[in-house]
């Protein structure tokens, strides 16, 4: 089965309805990425099943359940996971892609092109201070050693929320760790893919936590 197959059938099976022109978008990503994968080492993962479900349905299943920001920063962006994905899923939101390294970097800029992003809506950001402060949503599924992870909040704006992939076991530790930065835990968006393990978006936000309103249903609280 082709990506684009593979992509609309576990979307379905995974409860969420992927946008117009989602897939084909996706497809023409994946291809793109197998041609540079073969010198750039950009992904381990190279067959269609798989990518489908461990990169794009990762990135899209989750973002297309809540509210869209109205801008959003990557931090360390790779082959566009989950930052292109996020693209795809909020198409009116201004997005700032993190990525230091140059080579995928330089993926990222052809990737925009190729799948139709182009325009200044998609920015890709080698320098981190020409990002800081931008993010109403700041999001990542690098990995972070422990300590680390508040330097996600300079690219954040007062009022925004940082959202890092990770598993429902490590929400307790999320939530001791961003209340010694101020910040205030929100609920995980928790999140099943067709044949993988439960995952989730661990959260918080940049203001008290007496200010919080709290979601139940995992959506961006305003």
């Amino acid at each position: 089965m082709s990506l684009e197959s593979v992509l609309e059938e576990r979307a379905r099976a995974s409860g969420v309805q992927l946008p117009a022109g989602a897939a084909e978008k996706c497809g023409r990503h994946f291809r793109l990425l197998q041609t540079w994968n073969k010198t750039h080492n950009l992904t381990r993962v190279v067959d269609e099943e798989g990518a489908a479900r461990l990169h794009y349905l990762d990135g899209l299943v989750p973002l297309l359940r809540g509210v869209a920001p109205d801008s959003f920063v990557d931090v360390g962006s790779g082959a566009g996971f989950p930052g292109l994905m996020a693209a795809l899923a909020w198409p009116l939101a201004n997005a700032f892609l993190v990525e230091p390294a140059r080579k995928r970097a330089s993926f990222l800029q052809l990737a925009i092109g190729t799948m139709g992003l182009e325009g200044g809506r998609v920015v890709v950001a080698g320098d981190a201070k020409e990002v800081e402060g931008k993010g109403a949503v700041v999001m990542s599924r690098a990995t972070f050693p422990p300590g680390k992870r508040q330097e996600l909040v300079r690219y954040l704006r007062w009022g925004g929320q940082v959202w890092l992939w990770g598993h429902p076991h490590d929400a307790v530790t999320w939530r001791s760790e961003v209340r010694t930065w101020g910040f205030a835990p929100l609920p995980p968006v928790s999140y099943r893919i067709e044949g993988l393990e439960e995952r989730c978006i661990l959260r918080a936000e940049a203001r008290a936590a007496s200010d919080v309103s709290r979601g139940t249903d995992g959506s961006i609280d305003r």
